[in-house]
């Protein structure tokens, strides 16, 4: 009896007109995760072809770049990563009409919980097209070496390339700070070499027709020392933010375009750009950078597959380390940012 005398007051209440109970609205869903990609080539996933470009077709970002292929559990895969992109792309400029990259990626952490970024920037500051398009043309035009004339521009690039890396690395730690996303992880890898120890072909018409067009010095020193310089000036800058540094130097190992033997290689050869009825783009007021295929000397799709088999061990233990390659494919190996090679 108690019990229904008590329920009266409440029964008058809702009856009565004019009067009605406030209900909560319904919680939002939580923002749904996802991992990004910043940079250029190697993070866009040019080389592994299925493009799904946005306003920009030039970036080739791939359904098979590195970030897509690690399935990453749970996470959307967002890529802002473009082609050919420099420092300034990420930060400043942008390329093709499309935003910098910095703020495309403060627009997603307003959408998306960000769990992983990662960055690949520096390649094309320190002139890696330029220096492909001047040794590749000078092998198949003339006996001159090229690198005696890159050294040097190199290293004055590379000193310059260092502040511009701290700017990437603050900036994109200053978006995730400022969306409430400061628990992300943010991981700056470097850049595999594409040219092998030992080139298989030994004529000059060979190493023309099967896409690997370099003089043994030139392509020693882009794999001894260009490619290490620019990996060390990356680790430094990694170090300085104390973000997470990942390692390709060494990834493509036994597996560059023409290294010897007949296994699957995992990097594209030297190509050309072609028209739609399939001859060369070439011809008068054309440069040699116009000519050649950008996905020239970047990984293949089997090759971001395997980039992506290292990211995801990554990712189940988060630190830096390196990407090591063993007979089936390449295993991430945990290695503290001032120890690795």
């Amino acid at each position: 009896m108690r019990t229904r005398l008590a329920l009266l007051p409440l029964a008058a209440l809702l009856l009565t007109p004019g009067v009605a109970l406030a209900v909560p609205p319904p919680a939002a869903p939580p923002p749904l995760d996802a991992v990004v990609a910043l940079g250029d080539s190697i993070a866009s996933g040019e080389g592994a072809g299925d493009y799904h470009d946005g306003a920009n077709a030039d970036c080739h970002r791939s359904n098979h770049a590195q970030l897509a292929a690690a399935g990453i559990p749970g996470a959307n895969v967002v890529n802002l990563a473009c082609s050919g992109a420099e420092t300034a792309d990420v930060l400043v400029r942008g390329q093709g009409g499309e935003k910098p990259q910095v703020q495309a990626l403060r627009e997603a952490a307003e959408q998306y919980r960000i769990r992983l970024v990662l960055i690949t920037v520096g390649a094309n500051d320190a002139g890696f097209t330029e220096i492909v398009t001047d040794c590749a043309v000078g092998y198949a035009l003339t006996t001159a070496s090229c690198k005696d004339d890159w050294a040097p521009k190199v290293a004055d690039r590379l000193t310059a390339l260092r502040p511009r890396l701290d700017s990437v690395l603050a900036q994109v730690r200053g978006v995730l700070a400022d969306t409430g996303q400061g628990d992300a992880r943010i991981v700056l890898q470097s850049y595999p070499s594409p040219l092998p120890v030992h080139n298989r072909w030994d004529s000059r018409f060979s190493r023309v027709l099967h896409g690997c067009p370099f003089h043994d010095d030139d392509a020693a020193w882009a794999r001894g020392t260009f490619v290490p310089l620019l990996a060390a000036t990356m680790r430094d800058a990694a170090q300085a933010a104390a973000v997470d540094f990942l390692d390709l130097t060494a990834a493509m190992d036994d597996r560059e375009v023409c290294s010897p033997g007949d296994e699957p290689k995992w990097t594209r050869g030297i190509s050309l750009r072609l028209k739609a009825d399939g001859t060369p783009e070439a011809g008068p007021g054309r440069s040699p950078e116009g000519v050649i295929s950008r996905e020239s000397l970047h990984p293949n799709e089997l090759g971001h597959a395997m980039l992506g088999q290292c990211l995801a061990g990554y990712w189940s233990q988060p630190t830096s380390g390196v990407c090591h390659r063993e007979q089936d494919g390449l295993r991430f190996l945990p290695v503290p940012i001032n120890g690795a090679p």
